[in-house]
């Protein structure tokens, strides 16, 4: 009879020993399928952050992360900026038909827009990211004015060049922050 109870009892630490090497088990292939997911998240990312600084050149690494993470910008957002940017282009075609002794005013209207930028607080990094490139093309597109007033039409050039540049960088972030 003891040996009945003493095999009985070697089956049950058998039988939970295979039952705790399982569950053990189980955990490790949580634990590997989780890890298997990160790195393939981490690839993923990496890819992401080579798309866009190749269309983003000076994007750092840190901030092209920031943007892969962001939210996207809200629909009403989208709209501000190309509200924004419609009037932007109507003074820029104004500024741009009116001989440079008259100036002043087309490039005030201009100032003025750029203000309106500058008063829009972001909502995400997306946004933020996007509105200092737009900042940094009005910039560069009132300086190219200021400087072709006073007949500097090297540094206007520049400031022209300049201000296409992060004008298009503005264009691909508005692009890309916009919910799908």
């Amino acid at each position: 009879m003891n040996l009945k109870y003493i095999a009985i009892g070697a089956l049950a630490v058998i039988v939970a020993l295979f039952y705790f090497i399982n569950e053990s088990n189980k955990e490790d292939r949580i634990r590997i399928e989780a890890s298997k997911q990160a790195y393939i998240d981490q690839q993923n990312k990496t890819v992401k952050v080579a798309e866009l600084q190749k269309s983003l050149p000076d994007l750092r690494q840190s901030d092209a992360l920031k943007l892969i993470e962001s939210p996207k910008m809200s629909a009403d957002d989208i709209k501000f900026y190309r509200d924004l940017s419609a009037k932007w282009s109507d003074a820029l075609k104004v500024a741009g038909a009116t001989p440079r002794i008259d100036l002043s005013g087309p490039v005030q209207e201009l100032q003025k827009l750029k203000r309106e930028l500058d008063a829009r607080q972001p909502k995400t990094v997306c946004e933020d990211m996007m509105r200092g490139s737009l900042l940094r093309a009005y910039n560069y597109t009132i300086d190219s004015f200021l400087e072709f007033m006073m007949k500097n039409e090297t540094e206007s050039s520049v400031n022209t060049r300049l201000s296409s540049s992060s004008m298009s960088d503005a264009t691909f972030l508005l692009d890309y922050c916009k919910a799908p």
